[in-house]
């Protein structure tokens, strides 16, 4: 079984998360997140490699993060269908937001 390269660490969110892909809004649920990437529990299939638009609110924060993102997984975990979204470009006040947080929870297992 391959190992997984983890480059950041990540920790649990609890969080509403809108997806914009192609012409599609799609609502999903944050599971974890880090500096480089999110898992999500979406409500639909797609292909792995898809670039999508995330937006979303970090617990305790005003601020709203948005960014460019790659779906590189998707599975099946039970009892949802979930993604792993890596963050493509991400702007520095949107890496800042995801520090601080990851930071405040004490950041977490790699991810």
């Amino acid at each position: 079984m391959p190992l997984e390269q983890r480059r950041s660490p990540r920790v649990p969110l609890s969080a509403e998360v809108m997806v914009y892909h192609e012409s599609r809004q799609l609502l999903c649920d944050a599971a974890n997140v880090s500096r480089t990437g999110m898992l999500l529990f979406p409500r639909l299939r797609l292909n792995a490699g898809r670039f999508m638009r995330v937006v979303f609110a970090l617990p305790g924060g005003a601020d709203w993060v948005e960014v460019e993102a790659i779906q590189i997984r998707q599975a099946l975990e039970q009892p949802a269908l979930a993604w792993g979204i890596q963050f493509v470009n991400a702007p520095e006040q949107a890496l800042r937001l995801l520090d601080q947080y990851v930071e405040a929870l004490g950041g977490g297992e790699l991810g």
